[in-house]
């Protein structure tokens, strides 16, 4: 990751500039996604002979949801802040 939060309303924040209760209500947030399990989309494209779009999609769940995500660079800048 890059350092970079992007809020809801598509705002970039750079991580080490957040508060600290932002940075902690994000992890939650992260956590929580985690736990229910977040549908992502692959392969998108056109089929060849319609007028629609083509994809996979796949339920991610837990820590391999979790990496792909800014959760660790959250949990490092509140580790850097003296916050466990």
């Amino acid at each position: 990751m890059d350092g970079m939060w992007t809020t809801r309303d598509g705002t970039e924040l750079e991580i080490k500039n957040m508060e600290t209760d932002h940075i902690k209500n994000c992890m939650s947030m992260l956590e929580r996604n985690a736990i229910e399990g977040v549908e992502i989309s692959m392969n998108l494209g056109y089929a060849p002979d319609n007028d629609y779009i083509e994809y996979d999609s796949d339920t991610v769940y837990g820590e391999k949801y979790l990496k792909g995500t800014e959760y660790y660079e959250l949990k490092k800048e509140l580790e850097n802040r003296g916050i466990q």
